[in-house]
């Protein structure tokens, strides 16, 4: 797949958003957890159709504790969150999904297909949690990615085919932890992150434009990101963890987003450890034009 070639690019997390998918989260007799996963479910069926993501033997259950309008399906859910599972979805030229590149895992395969999107591929390592886009052509890629492809120039060639980027900014470590793109130009990373926020400061992207770094808190009782954001077209929900910080950190990505609707939704018991509420989720882009929110 010659993405660049054809004028492919991968959709920015603010794309306006087609569908949702939900991990069904907690063990059976888990009632605030599940209270929690059902209460989101309900809140963003408003924006977009909303799945959730039941584990075989919890379908049942799933179906019947379901909000009204949310649809359950029985999928090979991972621990620790979806979204690093779930496929990245290609825009055409016209800001319509074309196509899905993904890690392999069965997750992926599953959502695709209840997506009814033939036009897949699947390459080892690539996973969300490991890029982040600008839907510019910008693109910040977590080292680990460099390492297992054969190097910087083989991963970012890969990357170019792959997903339409002109221009990389790698971030140390594995994964991108909380470091990533809230609009073009403007880039979230949790307080205590030095080694990200060294590998941006000061780099360009495909527009020539500096990247802004906004740090913002990390909660003091929950291993959780607040950067970890989900984002759905022009509406923006900061995980809240019953913390001091939360606030601040929503005040904070309010002032830096002002043509965004910015809220907050509980996620201390929802979230993976060192994850947001972006961590629960994946969203495949509904196909109109996105709104950079700036």
């Amino acid at each position: 797949m010659d993405a660049r070639a054809l004028g492919w690019r991968l959709a920015p997390p603010w794309a306006p958003p087609g569908r949702l998918w939900l991990a069904w989260s907690g063990a059976q007799g888990d009632t605030l957890v599940r209270q929690d996963c059902l209460g989101l479910a309900a809140f963003l069926s408003d924006v977009c159709p909303v799945t959730l993501l039941a584990r075989p033997e919890d379908l049942a259950d799933c179906s019947l504790s379901a909000p009204p309008g949310v649809a359950a399906m029985a999928a090979p859910v991972p621990e620790g969150g979806i979204h690093a599972a779930a496929p990245l979805f290609l825009l055409d030229d016209g800001d319509r999904v074309t196509a899905a590149v993904h890690g392999g895992h069965p997750l992926a395969r599953a959502m695709l297909q209840s997506a009814v999107l033939a036009l897949a591929e699947a390459v080892e390592g690539l996973s969300p949690d490991r890029v982040s886009t600008d839907g510019e052509g910008t693109l910040l890629a977590a080292e680990g990615l460099a390492a297992a492809w054969g190097g910087v120039a083989e991963a970012e060639a890969i990357l170019a085919d792959l997903l339409g980027t002109d221009t990389v900014v790698w971030v140390p470590g594995d994964d991108l932890a909380c470091a990533r793109f809230l609009a073009p130009g403007l880039v979230v990373v949790n307080a205590g992150a030095a080694a990200a926020r060294r590998a941006i400061l000061d780099r360009t992207d495909r527009a020539g434009r500096s990247l802004t770094v906004l740090t913002l808190p990390r909660p003091h009782h929950h291993g959780g990101c607040y950067g970890d954001c989900l984002m759905l077209g022009p509406l923006v929900v900061v995980p809240a963890y019953e913390d001091g910080a939360d606030r601040e950190a929503r005040e904070l990505v309010a002032a830096a987003l002002p043509g965004r609707k910015v809220t907050s939704f509980a996620a201390t018991l929802l979230a993976p450890p060192g994850a947001g509420l972006g961590a629960t989720t994946a969203v495949m882009p509904g196909g109109n034009k996105p709104d950079t929110g700036k």
